[in-house]
């Protein structure tokens, strides 16, 4: 793959933490009425602590296992795992396909990574490994049948933006830090095109150029980490920056998501 265009910022002052205003809230196992009323209709987001804990796939996605039950010639698409050299064409980048067994074989062999099976439908990829993970009751909310997207990597980072869709990000493998942004927060530099609008030149919410993007600094947020079992619900047009946990993917493992987007807006 080649990224034209990388940022170049040798001369930067990088500055390290925005404000915090608060920890995510969290609930274990709310009912559909108290999500849907405390959370989905407030547009609030919520740790769902042991959401996932009992699903098949929390238990028991490892190398082997993912590989039994879609089978050496599963087919993936990858793409460069994002760095600031990457930059803004993480969001457009050029994908190449490989099988699920080449991507795990080049992760067995780094810490990082250099790609990222990243929003793979996974009922394309596999129907089995879809069979092992059940839809959340929270997306019966005003919804048809949600898409499950499917995340494999190490060290990855998903720079600063915003969807349409209502959001279930729920973690299989390893951990996940997250820092969300309300959609009226000020100094988030959307990209000026109006097709890219959701997505911040910022990029890294967390070490980011503060010379070009001094107004960011005081953007307030709410933060959250999601371990196997835990999912995040992250309402439509929030901000929000993901990134693995360096060293928290099991022994041989790697750190492994599924998303659920319903009610696009």
């Amino acid at each position: 793959i080649c990224h034209h265009g990388a940022m170049v910022m040798r001369t930067a002052r990088w500055c390290s933490s925005t404000t915090a205003i608060r920890s995510v809230a969290e609930r274990h196992h709310p009912s559909l009425e108290q999500f849907t009323e405390q959370f989905y209709r407030q547009r609030t987001p919520v740790k769902l602590v042991g959401l996932a804990e009992q699903w098949d796939a929390v238990r028991r996605w490892n190398r082997t296992e993912l590989l039994s039950r879609a089978g050496t010639e599963c087919e993936v698409d990858v793409i460069r795992r994002w760095t600031p050299q990457v930059g803004l064409e993480y969001f457009t980048p050029e994908q190449f396909t490989c099988t699920l067994e080449e991507l795990l074989d080049h992760l067995d062999e780094t810490d990082e990574g250099q790609v990222y099976l990243a929003m793979n439908d996974l009922s394309e990829v596999s129907p089995a490994l879809s069979a092992a993970v059940p839809i959340p009751e929270y997306c019966q909310v005003d919804s048809g049948n949600p898409k499950v997207n499917f995340w494999v990597g190490k060290s990855t980072v998903s720079p600063l933006h915003w969807d349409i869709y209502q959001n279930i990000l729920t973690q299989i493998s390893g951990r996940k830090y997250v820092r969300l942004f309300a959609p009226e927060t000020a100094g988030m530099y959307p990209q000026q095109d109006y097709f890219s609008r959701n997505v911040s030149q910022v990029q890294h919410a967390r070490e980011f150029d503060e010379r070009a993007f001094p107004k960011f600094k005081t953007a307030e947020y709410v933060e959250c980490e999601i371990g196997p079992g835990d999912a995040l619900y992250i309402p439509p047009r929030w901000w929000h920056h993901i990134e693995a946990v360096p060293g928290s993917e099991p022994s041989g493992g790697y750190n492994i998501s599924i998303n659920f987007w319903w009610n696009k807006e």
